[in-house]
């Protein structure tokens, strides 16, 4: 017995100095097994752990897509209710260009604003844009549905949508026009 025990210290780290014995070294640090278990080991809590973090990354996107995706209709409902609310003169043409018309105190026409979903950056996502004085001003983007149409006298519906992915968000409102167009 005293002999076995003598052959497995043999095996196992030292914690002394270097012991000789029947043609054996045995030195400070990690015998072979004790590594192979440490790779094991590690091995095994990273095929459990990835697929956990790309899950979790994965997620993060899409929520920040959802997001995004929820910010640009509300900011674009609000920039469209607020235009037709204060418009003394509102017109949804069939191409999709909601003209806006409003007035002094004088009852001059003092302008006439467009919106309208464009791509005029080409990169594949379409935007709301307010076009004013002749220049093009983007409100939000990734705008892929956007419909006006006035249900009864001074009241529209403003309905927009927007996509990005598999992500997709709905708005859509009434609006009491509160200006009288000057006649």
């Amino acid at each position: 017995m005293d002999k076995l025990k003598q052959r497995c210290r043999l095996y196992r780290r030292s914690a002394g100095p270097s012991v000789s014995g029947r043609g054996f070294t045995v030195s400070d640090g990690f015998t072979l097994l004790e590594t192979l278990a440490a790779l094991l080991i590690s091995g095994i809590l990273l095929a459990v752990g990835l697929p956990l973090l790309t899950g979790q990354w994965r997620g993060e996107v899409r929520e920040k897509r959802q997001l995004e995706v929820l910010y640009s209709v509300m900011n674009a409902g609000r920039c469209v209710a607020d235009a037709v609310r204060s418009a003394a003169e509102v017109e949804f043409s069939r191409s999709g260009v909601l003209r806006v018309r409003t007035w002094d105190e004088k009852g001059v026409c003092s302008g006439t604003d467009e919106y309208s979903v464009a791509d005029p950056d080409g990169d594949g996502n379409p935007d709301l844009y307010h076009m004013h004085d002749g220049e093009l001003n983007p409100v939000a983007s990734r705008i892929s549905g956007f419909r006006c149409k006035e249900v009864t006298e001074r009241v529209w519906q403003v309905e927009l949508e927007a996509s990005w992915g598999d992500q997709r968000a709905l708005w859509s409102t009434l609006v009491y026009r509160r200006a009288d167009s000057a006649e």
